[in-house]
């Protein structure tokens, strides 16, 4: 299940309107740990002080004494104090062998004060390290070639079970979609479609298909955990154990069914869904859902055009229906064309008032078009029609945070690590609130853990450089 582009890349755009440290939508990521701050002119920077004499200098190393996490997202924060700007290489070796096992070289220097890195703990060829002790060297090069002395440290590396990637594609149950789904008595859409998700598409030959998870089914329930909402689904698949065996609950022409499923790992590549939507389209035209699911995909991909193509050959209906509205806003959220997206997510939300996805679309919408307040009310309305998604609080502390709300922004993100303690965007506003709040200590502790979370290299080295580093100077 593919992470939702257009909202994550909408509201980072936004947010990034905002002032809040993060990386504009649809800029180009660079592999991790590789990433640095964004570009620097050369030479002293403000703030720097008189120039120093002689090579560089790295003191109060920063390390963690264990580091553990998730197999296949292990990453570690090395920190520590220079004394001039310099260029900094992190070398990474295995305690056991000697061997050098990954190098990283960030392309922009360093300012004097306080640095800190985000590393992924894979080797140069981008493969999970090992459980084991690894030695961890930092160097740095100043402007006329001066070399610093090492600085040593270093961390056991302890790993827990990967985590499992459910080959399914979902979409939302929104009315106008399951008034084509057999939900069964007691589950009609009036009251919003009902409780799960609908499956459009499910990976060939996949985990899925072999447990016999059918398209046309509705989850309900995955690993203990109910499923009423997408964010109910978004917070279980990042608690969903790799290689074991877990029960999910589907629906099926109204009967309930239990399946027992083996999820890969995440780290496998996932399904071409894009394939399997044509296909279906192809076999069952008039299908309204299976055609929502074929543009959402294609927008989640960062497809624009083909996404706006699709949508060009719909009916008229179709196109003004609450979900042809909605996915006019992701287009356009996903083009940076906020006020247009506004419009069209109002029109969704008229005409379907249980769309949570329509008031999550208006909070991004409204924070580009730097109206903070009405961003955080219609965040909290996300929140309160996806009571299961932790995205929405999230985002609402953000928004918080830019009107000057510290106390909101802790309050509405600790609902957020509630929801999923998993989940890097629940930390990170804490952390950045707790700051505001003057609570270094505990603001650092949470940034902290909220980057380890992180997947997005580029976005975690902004946000280092605008919170975690000036917190620890």
């Amino acid at each position: 299940m593919r992470v939702r582009s257009w909202r994550v890349g909408g509201v980072l755009t936004a947010l990034l309107a905002l002032g809040i440290a993060v990386p504009a939508a649809g800029a180009p990521q660079p592999p991790p740990p590789e990433t640095g701050a964004p570009d620097e002119p050369a030479g002293a920077q403000p703030g720097d002080g008189p120039a120093v004499q002689g090579p560089p200098r790295l003191t109060k190393l920063r390390l963690a004494r264990v580091v553990q996490a998730q197999r296949g997202h292990a990453r570690f924060l090395a920190g520590f104090m220079q004394n001039k700007r310099a260029s900094i290489t992190i070398r990474l070796s295995s305690a056991r062998s000697g061997e050098l096992v990954k190098t990283a070289a960030p392309e922009n220097p360093e300012d004097a004060g306080s640095s800190f890195f985000l590393i992924d703990a894979t080797d140069d060829e981008g493969f999970q390290l090992p459980a084991g002790v690894y030695r961890v060297e930092i160097q740095a090069t100043d402007a006329d070639n001066n070399i610093s002395g090492v600085l040593r440290g270093s961390f056991r590396l302890r790993l827990t079970r990967g985590r499992g990637m459910l080959d399914v594609y979902t979409i939302p149950l929104w009315r106008a979609v399951a008034r084509q789904v057999n939900l069964g008595a007691g589950q009609s859409p009036d009251n919003g479609g009902g409780p799960g998700v609908l499956v459009a598409a499910v990976g060939p030959g996949g985990a899925a298909a072999k447990a016999g998870v059918r398209r046309g089914n509705v989850i309900v329930k995955l690993n203990g955990r109910d499923i009423h909402t997408p964010g109910d689904l978004a917070t279980a698949i990042r608690t969903l154990p790799g290689e074991r065996p877990v029960v999910i609950e589907v629906l099926r022409n109204g009967q309930r069914q239990r399946l027992t499923l083996t999820a890969p790992p995440d780290w496998n590549a996932p399904p071409d869904f894009a394939r399997s939507l044509r296909v279906v389209r192809r076999r069952e035209p008039k299908n309204f859902a299976w055609a929502v699911a074929q543009v959402r995909e294609r927008i989640e991909a960062g497809e624009v055009k083909t996404a706006r193509r699709l949508m060009a050959d719909w009916p008229p209906s179709w196109r003004r229906s609450a979900p042809g509205h909605q996915l006019a806003g992701e287009l356009d959220t996903q083009r940076s064309r906020h006020k247009p997206a506004l419009g069209a997510y109002n029109r969704a939300r008229k005409l379907d008032d249980s769309i949570a996805e329509a008031e999550f679309g208006r909070g991004v919408s409204l924070a580009a078009l730097e109206k903070p307040a009405d961003a955080a009310a219609a965040f909290a309305a996300a929140e309160g029609l996806d009571p299961g998604d932790p995205a929405a609080p999230a985002f609402r502390a953000y928004v918080l945070i830019r009107a000057d709300d510290p106390k909101g922004a802790d309050q509405s993100a600790l609902r957020s690590i509630a929801l999923d303690r998993r989940y890097a965007d629940a930390h990170l506003p804490h952390g950045i609130a707790l700051l505001g709040l003057k609570r270094p200590t505990q603001g650092i502790r949470s940034l902290r853990t909220g980057l380890l979370l992180l997947d997005d290299a580029s976005r975690a080295q902004r946000l280092i450089d605008a919170h975690l580093e000036p917190a620890t100077k």
